[in-house]
């Protein structure tokens, strides 16, 4: 990981990197809960301060805010500035970015390398797991999906693939009419089918009958 490449492990009041971001993951040692965007984008500014202090760079939270966003941003223009503005001290911008982890990366260090999981209470009204998961899911989803692109661009059975736009979303769907909704809006809202799947509704009549104590948990369990 970028941890050991740029020399991060250290590099944090507390004395340990892993240890800061789990704690700030679980809301611990006084840290509010925070999600594995934030924590991304943390740790990759990380990464772009330490260079920026490496090769004599100001860095100044502003400034390191702006060049992050420039680098990972769709703005092409505006990351090929800056990527030519780092040659000018001898970094090269496009392996920095590289560097950067993504959510999914940081995802899989907790839960792989440190073996560590979510400890906050799934059970929490104001918990923001569920959705956390399904991004992480649909992240891994995007870059498995981009890596085959390029693979298939280089066989020349998909020529010009890496220049497509590739999107990857959850779609929940009604199972009594055409109702289909994208996660993020059913969660906004409250519901997948206001008139088959709100609160409101009785999910005997949904099943039928014959419908079980299981078979209603999993279906709640299903929303989310």
């Amino acid at each position: 990981m970028a941890i050991d490449k740029y020399e991060l492990k250290h590099d944090v009041v507390t004395g340990d990197i892993n240890e800061y971001l789990l704690a700030r993951w679980n809301g611990h040692n006084e840290f509010p809960e925070t999600g594995l965007r934030a924590l991304t984008d943390y740790f990759n500014q990380k990464i772009l301060k330490k260079v920026y202090t490496e090769n004599n760079r100001r860095t100044v939270e502003t400034q390191i805010e702006s060049d992050y966003e420039a680098l990972t941003g769709d703005d092409e223009i505006a990351k090929e500035e800056i990527i030519a503005d780092l040659e000018t001290d001898g970094i090269d911008g496009q392996q920095l970015a590289d560097d950067f982890i993504s959510t999914s990366t940081l995802y899989r260090h907790f839960n792989g390398c440190l073996e560590a999981e979510k400890e906050s209470s799934q059970d929490s009204s104001d918990s923001n797991w569920e959705a956390e998961s399904i991004q992480y899911a649909l992240n891994n989803a995007l870059e498995n999906s981009l890596k085959a692109l390029k693979s298939l661009e280089k066989k020349e059975k998909i020529p010009h693939a890496t220049k497509a736009e590739v999107s990857v979303s959850l779609i929940l769907s009604c199972p009594e009419c055409t109702t289909r909704v994208q996660f993020k809006r059913a969660k906004e809202r409250g519901y997948i089918c206001k008139e088959h799947m709100s609160e409101s509704d009785d999910l005997s009549e949904l099943f039928g009958e014959g419908t079980t104590e299981t078979q209603e948990e999993d279906f709640q369990a299903s929303l989310g």
